[in-house]
């Protein structure tokens, strides 16, 4: 059974997604409304019983909700699986670019990483001057001009963000475009290291049926403050709503400059004026991410939950989330499953031998263990 989250597709409580709607929206009420769907089930479904066992699975966020369910509501679960489960919440994410700096070097080694390095610091120079800023609105086909500073900022976003997604989801589902595609771009000799980012770029636009690289501010902004839920998609908002009241999760390059090379142009402040214009932008609530952020960390207990039973954390090693998730056992019934070789919700996808590493293989066998062994304890 999948149970859609409140406020997002087509779970809408309100004709509209306002902000005050929204303070409705917090994982805390999700899982409440998992043990009502709960509820319900064993009342109204035949063959569900109070006897009934349920095991809650996730992956990403849904891994949190997973883990956060067995958390407070044990009755109701004989376990949880929690995949790429980032649990604990962190303002400042910058960890985020330094493990895609470590996968893209396990992979590849370091000439693709430093020719990345090569390149930002080529357009952080380029950045300086009006000329130069001319020469990145036409190489990397922007869709408005780089003149000012928060423009500038969603446009580096923009293009480590191509990185940032292709190792997360690296080679899963057929995906062609992988940290070895890209990589090849990046070290082809025949162009400059300038030459190969842009080309890149150019990849993911054509990729996008994208004429141009949106890099607007004001424009996110705008889309962000769009007050219709959408019955499909991500929910930009919506998501968005939860990093500012809840989770942070905010990918800087805040780290320190060898760490990743992704220069330092996406600071933390972006983030923040972000949510300021988006849920606050004439201060009509008092905006406190970083006090959410604590907030939900002394809710849940982060990286080492409060008294946790039977959670499985599944992580893969090249996925970034797993630098605040749970990779680690806590006790002899919080086990911890590192997969090597595999990036974000792998153990979600079905092994194929060849296809995938052999690691993955061998930690869907060990879930379905851990499982078999919860069920048969019952529910406890």
């Amino acid at each position: 059974v999948a149970v859609e989250h409140r406020f997002y597709g087509k779970s809408q409580p309100f004709s509209n997604i306002s902000t005050s709607n929204l303070q409705y929206l917090s994982s805390q009420q999700a899982l409440a409304d998992v043990a009502q769907f709960i509820q319900w089930m064993i009342e109204t479904w035949d063959g569900v019983t109070e006897d009934t066992q349920f095991v809650t699975f996730g992956c990403s966020y849904p891994g949190n909700l997973a883990a956060w369910f067995r958390l407070k509501y044990p009755q109701h679960t004989s376990g949880s699986v929690a995949g790429s489960a980032p649990v604990h919440a962190v303002l400042d994410f910058f960890q985020y670019l330094d493990v895609v700096d470590e996968s893209l070097t396990a992979f590849t080694g370091i000439e693709c990483d430093a020719r990345i390095s090569n390149a930002t610091a080529q357009i952080e120079s380029m950045l300086q001057t009006t000329s130069g800023q001319s020469q990145l609105q036409s190489d990397f086909k922007t869709c408005s001009a780089l003149d000012n500073q928060m423009d500038i900022s969603t446009f580096m976003s923009d293009l480590m963000g191509n990185w940032m997604g292709t190792v997360q989801y690296n080679d899963e589902h057929g995906n062609p475009i992988d940290i070895d595609y890209l990589c090849g771009i990046m070290n082809n000799d025949t162009y400059t290291a300038y030459e190969a980012y842009v080309q890149v770029n150019d990849l993911f636009l054509s990729q996008d049926n994208s004429e141009c690289l949106s890099i607007s501010y004001d424009a996110m902004i705008q889309e962000l403050s769009i007050e219709k839920a959408l019955p499909f998609g991500v929910g930009f908002r919506q998501w968005t709503y939860q990093t500012c009241f809840e989770f942070g999760y905010y990918q800087t390059t805040d780290s320190s400059s060898d760490a990743q090379p992704f220069g330092s142009l996406v600071p933390l402040s972006y983030y923040l004026q972000m949510c300021n214009d988006t849920f606050s932008p004439n201060g009509e609530i008092a905006m406190n991410p970083e006090r959410n952020v604590n907030q939900t960390n002394a809710l849940y207990g982060g990286n080492k939950p409060h008294g946790a039973t039977k959670i499985v954390f599944v992580n893969g090693s090249i996925d970034p989330w797993h630098s605040i998730s749970v990779t680690s056992d806590i006790n002899d019934s919080v086990e911890a499953v590192l997969i090597q070789g595999t990036a974000h919700c792998a153990n979600t996808i079905p092994y194929v031998k060849g296809e995938y590493p052999v690691s993955l293989a061998a930690a869907q066998k060990e879930v379905n263990h851990i499982i078999g062994t919860w069920l048969e304890e019952g529910n406890q």
